[in-house]
């Protein structure tokens, strides 16, 4: 019950990693995906990690919420 920095730090890393890679390789073609994927992904690859890292900051604040505001 408790969120080390050092590992949200890491989470927050490896997330951005795995989506920038995974967005290379879809507008490369080593992933095979349709031609609006590809264009979504060329103009707006920050989108995914940003939601992504979002949804999980919702979560903490959800989960957290009562211990921050007391």
């Amino acid at each position: 019950n408790s969120l080390c920095l050092w590992c949200c730090l890491a989470w927050v890393a490896t997330i951005v990693m795995f989506w920038y890679v995974t967005a290379h390789n879809v507008r490369r073609g080593l992933l095979p995906a349709p031609r609006g994927v590809r264009s979504f992904l060329d103009e707006f690859t920050w989108v995914l990690p940003v939601l992504h890292i979002g949804i999980i900051c919702m979560l903490i604040l959800t989960r957290w919420w009562d211990f921050w505001t007391s």
